[in-house]
């Protein structure tokens, strides 16, 4: 696979969530999708606002690629890190299933004294929209290269190419649990 094959696969993938967070904005009001499907487990909403805050650890070190990326574009072998494998493969939903859980580094939780408002979806949906950019952008670096900063702090890093395979594997995950959450609320009694 080239990057360009990921990159493709990529966009795809922003393009259907942002019809699925359109589908969920005209569907369901801020209320529904504030409502948790038990004590324990995140509302939809939460579930958004934890992509929000994971995309805000991300975009900064995207956004200072922006003036190393190159005039040409550069279509290359895809040569994927142990690392981001790993996490990729970790985070990427099997059809409807989330099949390895993970716990969510405190940073990243959903925060319980912010209020979640309707504007929250198309918020994230402008996020999506700057993943499209950001890929744009890798598709003139070399992204198996370039490094960016996992979550986990300088000791793990990402390729570019395996962050951003990373980041929409880790939107197609929550997309599934978002679907779950709210199957499980509308057949509550």
């Amino acid at each position: 696979m080239t990057t360009f094959q990921l990159f493709s696969e990529l966009q795809h993938e922003l393009d259907l969530s942002i019809q699925f967070f359109n589908t969920l904005k005209i569907t369901y009001s801020i209320e529904q999708l504030q409502k948790k499907p038990a004590p324990n487990k995140w509302s939809a909403a939460e579930c958004i606002h934890h992509l929000i805050r994971t995309a805000d650890h991300y975009f900064p070190q995207f956004e200072a690629l922006k003036d190393t990326a190159a005039q040409d574009e550069k279509d290359q072998k895809l040569t994927p890190r142990f690392f981001g494998k790993l996490m990729v493969k970790a985070m990427k939903p099997k059809g409807n299933n989330v099949t390895w859980k993970m716990s969510t580094f405190d940073n990243f939780q959903p925060d319980p004294t912010r209020s979640l408002s309707s504007s929250l979806i198309d918020n994230y949906i402008t996020y999506l929209n700057r993943y499209h950019t950001f890929i744009r952008m890798a598709k003139h670096l070399d992204a198996n290269k370039q490094t960016i900063i996992s979550a986990i702090g300088p000791i793990l890093k990402f390729s570019l190419a395996d962050a951003l395979h990373f980041l929409i594997a880790h939107n197609s995950r929550h997309k599934v649990q978002i679907n779950q959450t709210l199957s499980i609320l509308n057949n509550k009694p």
